[in-house]
């Protein structure tokens, strides 16, 4: 729930619809709705590239703030 959370907020800072977002890392539109909505994982090589794109480290695109990593859909914290 972070991930989805974090990257729909650094999409919106970087004023970047999910569409040029998906385009710039390489993927489809649908896999980034489907991240920032929590009902699919990515891979970690995939939350890299948009972290990079974002200029954000992948700590703060996938931790909650005092938080533990969280990966996967159904993570706790």
């Amino acid at each position: 729930m972070v991930l989805s959370k974090n990257l729909k907020l650094l999409r919106e800072q970087n004023n970047m619809t999910q569409q040029e977002l998906a385009d710039k890392v390489g993927v489809s539109r649908p896999l980034i709705a489907a991240i920032e909505n929590d009902t699919k994982s990515a891979k970690v090589q995939t939350l890299i590239q948009i972290a990079d794109v974002l200029g954000c480290t992948l700590d703060e695109l996938v931790k909650e703030k005092g938080g533990q990593l969280c990966f996967q859909k159904n993570c706790k914290n």
